[in-house]
């Protein structure tokens, strides 16, 4: 959540006194109203109000300042959030990572994924529903997708027996890891040999 705030205008004069409401709030990536935050005001012609916007969107608003305005050009005043608006490169990119860790048993001729979701250095141990994790080949065809919803303080665990690739004994994985509000997060190819 952020508190976003804007100003209000008459003719070179500041207005205050106005009981602003929303003419519609929607995401932008579907078109879907969005919860309406109520607005308040601040003072010297300020308006503020608190946007959640929606993980890997954005959210597009239009306020009406009220027939009372002298001025009809600033009575109704457009908005724009996107998610990353106030996030930092570091915040999203470099502190939020998905760890797989392959561990390959020749004996069993087994192959254990363990994968979990990081932020700065600590396992995210909620909020995470599933994993899906993809092999290719070193031809980069598709050679078997195996998933879990099961998890221990937000690391899964996923085995598969018999992982023999189609002329290969090397390969990479990507994991995709689902998040309760079904949005995903995926993992850098991770390279993994069976020798």
């Amino acid at each position: 959540m952020t508190v976003k705030s804007f100003f209000v205008g008459s003719e070179g004069i500041k207005v205050t006194g106005l009981t602003p409401t929303w003419d519609g709030l929607k995401k932008r990536s579907n078109g879907s109203d969005v919860a309406e935050p109520s607005i308040s005001e601040v003072g010297l012609g300020w308006y503020k109000y608190t946007a959640t916007v929606p993980s890997d969107d954005a959210i597009l608003g239009v306020i009406d300042c009220g027939a009372t305005l002298s001025d009809t050009d600033n009575r109704y005043i457009s908005v724009e959030h996107d998610y990353y608006d106030n996030k930092t490169l570091y915040d999203e990119v470099e502190t939020k990572e998905v760890i797989m860790m392959p561990v390959y048993d020749g004996d069993a001729d087994t192959i254990t994924y363990m994968v979990f979701l990081q932020e700065n250095g600590e396992v995210i141990q909620t909020g995470l529903t599933s994993v899906s994790i993809s092999v290719y080949n070193d031809a980069h065809v598709l050679q078997y997708t195996i998933s879990s919803s099961s998890e221990t303080n937000g690391v899964f665990v996923v085995a598969k027996s018999n992982p023999t690739l189609t002329n290969s004994k090397s390969y990479y994985a990507i994991a995709t890891l689902t998040k309760d509000d079904a949005s995903t997060v995926v993992s850098a190819e991770t390279y993994v040999s069976l020798e």
